[in-house]
């Protein structure tokens, strides 16, 4: 009982400051990739259709570290939201397998001289090496 009211305050207290939670993000597969591929990353964010979304809160297209660079990013209206999808491209080759996380986004609305924020939440994809560090010997 006691959890569950704890539970209700921080999602009323999250909603009062604006904050819905981090909305889910996938990626088909979720691992495999090289240098080269793209990584089509897509979330849908759920709000007020009232909500205006504020563009300078979407991410911008270019390199964010030495492994990926943001390659493209389309928003597509839906009945009751939005569709964010980014394509991100990797730009580096491991070494042996590694575990890299898609960044986390926080995107504007403004409904009604309140400003929400909705986030894209983080995603772990795996990279893999071109070749194993060790040849095969036959």
């Amino acid at each position: 009982m006691r959890v569950r009211l704890v539970l209700a305050l921080a999602c009323v207290a999250a909603i009062a400051a604006g904050r819905a939670g981090a909305a889910a993000v996938t990626v088909d597969p979720a691992f495999g990739y090289r240098i080269g591929d793209r990584i089509v990353a897509g979330g849908r964010v759920a709000f007020d259709p009232r909500a205006r979304l504020d563009p300078e809160s979407l991410p911008k297209i270019g390199r964010l570290h030495g492994w990926l660079s943001l390659e493209a990013v389309t928003v597509q209206p839906q009945r009751d939201g939005l569709q964010i999808t980014r394509v991100f491209q990797v730009t580096a080759s491991a070494a042996e397998p590694r575990l890299l996380y898609l960044p986390k986004v926080a995107l504007n609305f403004k409904l009604e001289g309140r400003e929400l924020v909705e986030e894209l939440e983080s995603l772990p994809v795996g990279i893999t090496p071109l070749a194993p560090a060790k040849p095969v010997v036959r």
